[in-house]
């Protein structure tokens, strides 16, 4: 055995000095002794640690060996990881550290579940030193997935009732290990108050309890994960019974584990409570109890309710019936307001104020009955209407339904009558009817009617009625008046004997004699009596109050004081306590009356009023005195907190203090109409025999109590309340009222602002936004421009105030696209090697990376992609030739296109030859250069030797021997993978070239021949794999591989046709050499069968054997429409200059016509100025009135006597009267519009005609001489057309046949030439010798004898023009006589002598021969 010490070193090293040398040399002998094989045992320097580890992230297992001997490996589980440190099988297992220091560390990357168990340090045994080994634990740990509220969406809104148990489930899914739950009512933990025992599964657990709702048992259960055995799931419940304070809180359950601590991530679920509660009782404000309104007053009674959720309704009873249901909703209260006038009913009437929501199964209730004071509704006096003198009548007056009741008097003649009565009795309402009854009035001759007068007078308002009523006295009968007389002189002689007899004693001597002797003792009596003594009063006596009686503060008063007798009477003085009371004595029926009106106040509770009685007979005044009772409400209350700066989560006092009131008041707190308590009462007396009182209650205070208005309600039952409010001001740190969003993902080069704000008080606010230690902002607003990746991160933002800090969490995403930052491949592989592709991606968020390459079958390969890296593995296993090639990585995310990149996987083989017919085939003329190509794959490098048909091989130093003509090029790398190519040129071709060259391919791992036909050139062959790539609506691309090519440049030809169809088309492929094309102008949705050839100058080659097949799109895409241009609307400069002459033209002839027609207008008149001395007056004169009901004007009449007496001598009239015509369209003016249509035309359809053109207004109507000459000359034609004859119309045209737009006469629709009085006479009967004669046809008047003028009997009717019609044909057939006359014709009187007239005689004569009555003929109008 032998002695083995491990890298010892020489002795000259230990650097001992010669004073050490003993010492060491006894440690050598003792080595010496040790027996062979003996060495130091191992020890760990460093054990490992049991580690927890949040899954995803890295961990290291460290260990270190002090004299290790032995080799280190790690185990898992039992199962070894061998002494490779880098542990082949486990790529993200790695040992780190130095190995000669001893030092094992196991790094594990991205920790997955797999990993969680025990992992041993082991080091094995060496000679003499045993194995050693240490375990640790490796937990790892995965936060929970998920966190709800069972049957609640996130952020719900729970409708629950107040009262009701609610029970809450809080689920935390799947966590590594079970998570632990925090249960919040809002911004508040349920803190420890008491526990309760529950059970689960097996483990005992203590669990907290709020103090606000220290009995809500709280149930947590575990569950196993139905999909991983390793998770688990939490369930805890609380149950509990809402309040209204509960109202608008959030509830909500945060999951606690180990994964989330050094997170910034919050798992929270949480829902919001809708608690539904009774609103507080009604409060009835605009009247008091006891107090009186005066009737015809407006009142507004207001009702409000305070809390409720939801808000309750509010409505107003009368006497249980519904008058006002518009009520509104506040935030926290609901109001009506119910505005009427007062009426008598209102009297004691019940007013209800009803409150009630969905809580309240019966209507909380509020009540007033209102006291109403009103006069008398009515005031009626019963008694005679009539009496005698003499009579004894009665008479009463009453005055019905006043409150309080009337004073009714009577007065008769002016003076209050005795013996009058009253009485009062109740009615309906609470109303009085007063009744005065004057049962004994004798009525006596006083010369006149007894007047009888009722005054009704309703103190309380101030208001009197007063209702008359005379009784009228009728004189006495004749025996009556007798025994009157009788009755008179019967006194008037007893008066007499009564005077006889005085007279008689007073100056008869015997008399005198004998009353003085009688008399004297009683004389000395009588003059006695007007000396009687003075003496004082009776006491006085206090009227109008009971002692002990309560009085209300605020009512009036009146004390009687009242003291009988006394010589003189007494004067009455009236006192409170000592302070003397202003008072009036008056003095009635041998008493002394003062009266004192007081207004009831708190001072004059206890208080002494003494009323004194004095005159000059007393010494002391007599008094009397009574002392009042008096109940006041406090005049106010004082509210404080104690202390008075309150911080949120302490204890305050809130005190209120009455004012002196009796009764003692009962003082309570109240919050939105719920009241707080219990607490505290003080009471003490104080002034005025009241009493105050004191109470005072703990409020436990938070944040949300800011702004909380706490009001104090003092209430003695007087009828009124006093109250007083105080609003806590709470001191606490900040709360968000806008949070940060947890995170906030945007692309990298974009800007960010985030905005937050927080609520405290004090409300001096500060915000700080950090990004770690960084501080980034000192403000609210965090502003980012063109942010860029290396920001991402964990900012957090603090808002602080006096009170405290509020911090808040945003994760800054910065979102970029996916470019490969590194790609690994593998080279040089042999057949059944392993190799490992590995792509990384740097990416935000991770991108989706794939493996690609074009017709290879990955079925075989291993993928595994390490998320929290972004990085792709493929393993290929037991690798063959066919796994050589090009593989790319794809990777993508949502920003940016797709990134690519690409590496070579190239396994070791021999040479293989293309032997396609591209390859095995060329082609040249003789004398022409061929070139011959030979394709080979192969790794390692690939070398060419090229064979003549003698084989000879044909190398550069041999080229001599064949002429220079044969040459081979350099090999090429045709694919930048293991694709070789060599080019063997033959030049000045020769007929014993053409036949076969061989080429030899060959590399380390061996070799490969082919051999190559050279020919003279051909036509090509056939293209190959003709496939279709892509198609449109009406496109369809193409792609084919090409053959041989004969030796000369080909082209190519696509065929195609409808499928079914026999009909080719056929294109030329453009460029030539793509082996790519795009057939268009195909129709939609059509299937079209493709074939393509190859030519080449040699000829054509065959179409491809088997067409492909393509279906175009039946929809094709939406085009955009480019908008169009509007043209300029640009206006040449020369338009613009000939419009401005064309425009200063026409001005100018404008003005040339105007002057023209004035000049002609003022011509006219100069010429009419002649006749215009002519009187109109005296022509109406010389009319008489007609019969006929219609109406002439003096006007009318004039014109036409001017016109019967003209005298037409210019021989210019016809022109005149033609411009006249040209002027004016429309004929007559005369006629009124909108009259009555004769009875024949009253069926008929209006004629299709318009009203007359507006030029008629520019006729001069005030023209006496043109009035005249239009009048004639219609006149004229009138009777023209009566007659028959022919004529001209009244525009001065002839008119032959009247052509109303196109309408032939025989047309039911055919205008009537009345409409609107234009007038067409027949054309060829000869005027009548009543008539004016026509001395030409164009409308001109001469000058004849004037005659009547004369209207066809159906002309004017009834105020209407008819046609004028003839009982005969028109010699013309003319219009007039297509329509037969519908009214009776009557005999034409005998002719008479011209006459001036309204009326004219018939120009045609009936086949009766009668003419027409006077009163069947018309005014002209």
């Amino acid at each position: 055995m032998t002695l083995r010490i491990p890298s010892p070193a020489p002795p000259l090293s230990w650097g001992l000095s010669s004073s050490s040398s003993p010492p060491l040399l006894l440690l050598l002998l003792l080595l010496s002794q040790l027996p062979l094989g003996w060495s130091l045992p191992q020890t760990f320097r460093v054990t490992p640690q049991n580690v927890e580890v949040v899954a995803g992230s890295d961990v290291t297992l460290h260990c270190e060996v002090e004299n290790q001997q032995g080799n280190a490996q790690w185990t898992k589980s039992g199962f070894a990881l061998g002494f490779n440190r880098s542990i082949p099988g486990f790529p993200r297992y790695t040992v780190l550290g130095d190995e000669a220091a001893s030092i094992h560390n196991l790094h594990i990357t991205n920790v997955e579940m797999s990993d969680d168990g025990e992992f041993q340090c082991q080091v094995t045994p060496f000679g003499n030193a045993r194995a050693i080994r240490h375990a640790a634990n490796l937990t790892v740990l995965l936060p929970p997935t998920s966190v709800e509220i069972v049957g609640h969406t996130p952020d719900a809104l729970i409708t629950v009732k107040a009262g009701d148990s609610l029970t809450l489930e809080c689920l935390i899914r799947d966590s590594k290990p079970v998570s632990r739950v925090t249960w919040y009512r809002g911004q508040e933990p349920l803190r420890l108050g008491k526990h309760k025992m529950v059970k689960v599964e097996h483990n005992l657990l203590f669990l907290p309890l709020s103090p606000s709702l220290s009995q809500i048992p709280q149930d947590d259960k575990k569950e196993t994960s139905p999909t991983d055995s390793h998770l688990s799931s939490l369930r805890s419940k609380i149950t509990f019974t809402p309040t209204h304070s509960d109202n608008g809180l959030d509830y909500s359950c945060h999951a606690l584990h180990p994964a989330l601590t050094h997170s910034s991530e919050q798992l929270t679920a949480r829902v919001t409570l809708d608690v539904q509660y009774p609103p507080g009782a009604p409060e009835i404000t605009g009247y008091t109890e006891g107090e009186t309104v005066s009737a015809e007053t407006r009142k507004t009674l207001t009702c409000r309710s305070r809390g409720g959720n939801p808000l309750p309704e509010v409505f107003w009873f009368k006497n249980g019936v519904q008058i006002d249901k518009n009520f509104i909703k506040h935030r926290k209260y609901a109001v009506n307001e119910y505005e009427f006038e007062v009426q008598a009913s209102d009297n004691l009437a019940k007013y209800e104020c009803q409150v009630s929501n969905v809580m309240t199964s019966e209507p909380k209730i509020a009540e007033i009955q209102l006291s109403v004071h009103f006069p008398p509704s009515e005031v009626a006096i019963n008694g005679p209407t009539e009496a005698k003198v003499g009579d004894i009548i009665s008479i009463s007056c009453i005055a019905e339904n006043s409150n309080p009741p009337s004073d009714v008097t009577l007065v008769i003649s002016g003076q209050t009558p005795p013996g009058a009565t009253s009485r009062t009795y109740k009615v309906e309402h609470g109303g009085w009817n007063t009744v005065t009854n004057l049962t004994s009035y004798e009525v006596r001759s006083i010369g006149s009617d007894l007047t009888v007068n009722c005054y009704a007078l309703n103190q309380a308002l101030g208001s009197t009625k007063i209702i008359t009523q005379v009784v009228r006295v009728l004189p006495r009968s004749r025996s009556e008046c007798v025994r009157v007389c009788v009755i008179f002189f019967s006194f008037l002689v007893l008066f007499f004997v009564f005077v006889y007899f005085f007279f008689l004693t007073l100056f008869c001597p015997c008399f005198k004699r004998k009353k003085n002797s009688f008399s004297r003792p009683r004389l000395t009596h009588s003059l006695s009596l007007p000396f009687s003594p003075t003496g004082p009063p009776d006491s006085p006596v206090i009227m109008g109050y009971e002692p002990g009686t309560l009085l209300k503060k605020g009512t009036s008063k009146r004390f009687s004081c009242i003291s009988t007798g006394g010589n003189p009477l007494a004067t009455l003085t009236w006192f409170k306590g000592a302070q003397e009371l202003p008072s009036v004595t008056r003095h009635e029926a041998g008493n002394a009356i003062a009266d004192l009106d007081i207004v009831v106040s708190e001072s004059d509770n206890n208080a002494e009023y003494r009323c004194e009685a004095t005159n000059s007979a007393t010494e002391e005044p007599l008094s009397n005195s009574t002392s009042l009772s008096v109940t006041f409400p406090p005049a106010a209350v004082k509210v404080s907190s104690d202390p008075r700066e309150v911080t949120a989560n302490t204890e305050t006092t809130l005190v209120c203090e009455s004012a002196s009131s009796n009764p003692k008041a009962n003082v309570t707190w109240w919050r939105d109409g719920f009241e707080v308590g219990p607490g505290r009462l003080e009471r003490e007396s104080r002034a005025f025999g009241g009493f105050t009182t004191t109470y005072s209650v703990k409020v436990n205070v938070t944040a949300e109590d800011n702004g909380a208005v706490f009001t104090c309600q003092a209430d003695n039952q007087f009828g009124t309340t006093t109250h007083d409010a105080i609003t806590l001001s709470v001191l606490y740190p900040p709360t968000w009222v806008k949070k940060p969003e947890k995170e906030i993902s945007v692309k990298e080069g974009s800007s960010i602002e985030v905005n937050v704000s927080a609520q405290g008080n004090p409300d001096a606010v500060t915000y700080i936004w950090r990004r770690g230690e960084e501080v980034v902002k000192a403000d609210s607003f965090l502003n980012i421009s063109s942010v860029t990746r290396d920001q991402t991160g964990t900012y957090t933002v603090e808002a602080t105030n006096s009170q405290g800090t509020a911090a808040a969490n945003l994760t800054l995403n910065i979102k970029y696209g996916a470019p490969i930052s590194s790609i690994s491949g593998g080279k040089n592989l042999s057949v059944g090697d392993t190799v490992t592709l590995v792509c990384q991606v740097d990416a935000n968020p991770d991108p989706d990376i794939n493996w690609v390459r074009e017709g290879y079958d990955f079925g075989r390969t291993e993928h595994k992609k390490h998320v929290s890296q972004n990085v792709v593995e493929m393993t290929l296993r037991n690798v063959t030739v066919e796994d050589t090639g090009v593989f790319i990585c794809s990777a993508k995310n949502e920003i940016g296109e797709a990134a690519t990149a690409s590496t070579a996987v190239i396994v070791k083989h021999k040479p293989i030859i293309d032997k396609s017919a591209k390859y095995q085939k060329a082609a040249a003329e003789a004398g022409k250069e061929a070139r011959l190509a030979c394709r080979a794959s192969g790794a390692p490098f690939v070398h060419f030797t090229w064979y003549t048909r003698e084989n000879t091989p044909i190398e550069p130093a041999i080229y001599s021997r064949f002429d220079d003509r044969y040459s081979v090029e350099t090999s090429q790398l045709v694919d930048g993978l293991v694709t070789y190519e060599s080019v063997l040129l033959i030049k000045n071709v020769t007929n014993k070239d053409y036949g076969f060259f061989e080429c030899l391919a060959h590399n380390t791992l061996g070799s490969s021949r082919t051999a190559i036909h050279l020919d003279i050139t051909s036509r090509p062959d056939t293209p190959l794999d003709l496939k279709v790539l892509n198609f449109t609506h009406n496109s369809v691309e193409l792609a084919w591989t090409p053959s041989f090519d004969g030796g000369l440049p080909q082209k190519y030809r696509v065929r195609y046709h409808v499928t079914g169809t026999a009909r080719y088309q056929y294109t030329d492929v453009y460029p030539e050499n793509v082996t790519t094309f795009i057939v268009t102008t195909l129709r939609l949705g059509t299937t079209y069968s493709f074939s393509v050839l190859a030519y080449n100058t040699k000829g054509d080659s065959e179409y491809t054997e088997q067409d492909v097949q393509a279906t175009t799109s039946s929809t094709a895409p939406p085009t955009d429409t480019p908008p169009t241009q509007a043209p300029s609307a640009r206006i040449s400069g020369l338009i613009i200059i000939i419009v401005t002459l064309v425009g200063a033209a026409l001005l100018v002839l404008n003005v040339a016509l105007v002057a023209c027609f004035i000049k002609r207008r003022a011509r006219k008149r100069l010429t009419a100025s002649s006749d215009k001395g002519s009187s109109k007056s005296t022509t109406i004169e010389m009319y008489a009135p007609s019969s006929y009901t219609g109406t002439v004007t003096g006007e009318t009449l004039s014109s036409i006597s001017e016109k019967s007496r003209e005298s037409y001598t210019h021989e210019d009239s016809a022109d005149e009267y033609e411009a006249e015509a040209a002027r004016v369209t429309a004929t007559s003016t005369y006629l009124i519009e909108q009259l009555e249509p004769p009875p024949q035309y009253a069926s008929r359809p209006p004629p299709h005609i318009l009203p007359p053109p507006p030029s008629h207004n520019d006729l001069n109507m005030d023209d006496a001489y043109d009035d005249v000459r239009r009048n004639q000359y219609n006149a004229a034609l009138d009777r023209a057309t009566a007659a028959g004859t022919g004529g001209y119309g009244t525009l001065g045209r002839r008119t032959t046949t009247p052509d109303h737009y196109n309408i032939p006469a025989t047309d039911p629709h055919y205008p009537l030439p009345t409409r609107y009085n234009t007038y067409q006479p027949p054309t060829h009967a000869p005027l009548t010798a009543h008539t004016h004669s026509l001395t030409q046809n164009n409308g001109s008047l001469r000058r004849n004898a004037p005659s009547k003028l004369h209207f066809p009997k159906d002309y004017i009717r009834n105020g209407s023009m008819n046609i004028p019609v003839s009982s005969t044909s028109s010699p013309a057939g003319g219009v007039a006589g297509q329509y037969p006359p519908q009214s009776p014709t009557r005999t034409h009187p005998p002719p008479q002598p011209p006459m001036l007239s309204t009326f004219a005689p018939d120009a045609v004569q009936s086949p009766a021969g009668g003419g027409v009555p006077l009163e069947h003929r018309g005014h002209l109008v």
